[in-house]
């Protein structure tokens, strides 16, 4: 009063209640507000709801509907008001999910029983628990693993692909529901409401098997590298070993002189070749000489075949370390390929 209104005395009496609704009625008229609550209450519920799907972020959320609020020309609530809304709007959302998943769930036998098999205990861990550790190296060990994760998500993330997009989330909430997982170990989760604790590992497995098959990928990758390089050192060691034509060098040089010998050139045609097949047998003859003539393809023949028989001794590598995680993997091809696939 005395800053505003100098000159004017104070009123003897505070005014009534209706007074100063009325008061403030104009205020908001003047203005071009209004404090009806049942609207107000309506937007808050609804932006909530909304916003609820894209971020965990309560600041955000509050900031949002604070500004919805200036937009559509509402006063700001209580505080206390504000905060008992957005809290009823979370839970809203959280009951909403649960409802998702257990209806989702119905008929999904087989990924319910994974769910409940990822809170079993195992001889040290949990498995959800080992899930969440990383394969070390490419060893059999780890890579197997690897490959009981796969088994044990497969049907989760596949359900996964189609669930969880019906629930109108963000990636960003989809990521939130699975860092929870991190903070909860599998004794905790067990005390959660049971479709709460699925929809956090649904979400976790819908990024952790992607991480899986990656590593599964990369060993399949791996396994292929080191025993391709192990068959071409083979290869190597093995022909550098032989040396076929080196060991014949005396016999072929011998052959070249009958040649240039001018007393076994004047011999009739049979006596030149009985000289020649008593250095080196004729089948030897042409074998050599086919080598000599063709060395280089022959040489690669020779290095593929042995290869080839480099595998054959390790088919128990193969069978061990290979074959199992090419099975886990889902190849696609592009179609556009096949034309120049067929052509070769």
């Amino acid at each position: 009063m005395e800053q505003y209104f100098q000159n004017t005395a104070p009123p003897k009496k505070l005014p009534t209640n209706k007074v100063q609704r009325l008061a403030k009625v104009k205020i908001l008229e003047f203005m071009g507000f209004s404090d009806d609550m049942e609207q107000i209450d309506k937007i808050i519920a609804e932006k909530t709801s909304h916003l609820a799907k894209i971020t965990e972020q309560i600041p955000d959320i509050f900031e949002e509907i604070t500004q919805a609020l200036e937009d559509t020309s509402f006063v700001l609530p209580q505080y206390s008001r504000l905060q008992d809304r957005i809290g009823a709007a979370i839970k809203k959302e959280d009951k909403r999910l649960i409802q998702a998943v257990k209806l989702a769930l119905v008929n999904q036998k087989k990924t319910r029983s994974s769910l409940d098999a990822l809170l079993k205990k195992g001889d040290v861990f949990y498995a959800i628990t080992a899930l969440k550790f990383d394969a070390k190296s490419f060893q059999t060990k780890e890579m197997t693993a690897e490959l009981d994760k796969l088994t044990l998500c497969h049907s989760i993330y596949y359900f996964s692909i189609t669930f969880l997009p019906t629930l109108g989330l963000s990636r960003g909430m989809i990521d939130y529901y699975a860092d929870l997982l991190h903070l909860y170990t599998a004794d905790k989760l067990d005390l959660l409401p049971k479709e709460t604790a699925y929809l956090y590992m649904i979400c976790y497995i819908h990024h952790r098997y992607e991480r899986v098959m990656n590593n599964i990928t990369q060993g399949f990758a791996y396994y292929v590298d080191k025993y391709q390089g192990d068959s071409e050192t083979y290869a190597k060691n093995t022909l550098h070993v032989e040396m076929p034509l080196e060991k014949r060098q005396t016999e072929i040089g011998t052959l070249m002189q009958i040649f240039t010998n001018k007393k076994i050139m004047k011999l009739p045609g049979e006596k030149i070749e009985a000289a020649a097949f008593k250095v080196m047998p004729e089948e030897d003859i042409v074998s050599v000489s086919d080598q000599l003539i063709h060395g280089a393809k022959h040489k690669k023949l020779e290095e593929k075949k042995q290869e080839w028989n480099y595998h054959k001794n390790n088919i128990q590598g193969i069978i061990i370390n290979l074959r199992p995680v090419f099975l886990a993997i889902d190849f696609t091809g592009n179609k556009e390929l096949k034309p120049a696939i067929q052509s070769h």
